[in-house]
């Protein structure tokens, strides 16, 4: 009786020491909200960044990567952040361009811009998105990036997973015109 309570509480510990990322926009597996994508128009007017809060930080990271993807569209990246800060557990509504850490670098995603380009499926389908945060164990992460029409999220992860302390991840979906 005793182990077998000594073996939960074991098991509870190492879940809970795990790194969060969360957004107050929108819920896990939720609907990004349309002020975030783009509209049915496809016009590529400005879209602020949505806010993204992390916690139970590893004490081991020294900078955090932000790589959000569109999973549907062949993991074509959307965001590109790296060198975050430490001391940095959030990025506020519309960071992106405008408010962004200092330090902190914003690298060209698959549409060719050196910011975040929002959720923008095809007209009348859904799409899932994916926002990944790799705590990394340097100041500094140098990452590759090769043609903007080539380059995938895989691409990036390859490259600085094998450093990274951990890795949390938040999935949410975009919809583009009429539910039916």
């Amino acid at each position: 009786m005793m182990r077998a309570v000594l073996v939960l509480v074991l098991c509870a510990v190492a879940v809970d020491a795990q790194m969060r990322l969360t957004s107050p926009a929108f819920p896990i597996y939720g609907d990004i909200p349309e002020q975030y994508g783009c509209d049915r128009t496809f016009r590529d007017d400005y879209r602020p960044s949505p806010p993204l809060e992390w916690t139970r930080v590893p004490v081991a990271a020294k900078s955090f990567v932000l790589v959000m993807e569109d999973v549907d569209n062949d993991g074509a990246i959307q965001w590109l952040v790296s060198n975050i800060p430490h001391n940095v557990t959030s990025l506020p509504h519309e960071a992106s361009e405008f408010n962004m850490p200092p330090g902190s670098v914003e690298l060209m995603n698959s549409r060719g811009v050196d910011s975040f380009s929002g959720p923008c499926p095809p007209f009348n389908s859904t799409h899932s998105y994916r926002f990944r945060l790799f705590a990394m164990p340097t100041a500094h992460t140098h990452i590759e990036l090769g043609d903007r029409e080539t380059t995938r999220a895989n691409d990036i992860v390859e490259q600085i997973q094998e450093n990274a302390v951990v890795v949390a991840v938040y999935a949410a979906q975009f919809h583009l015109g009429p539910y039916t």
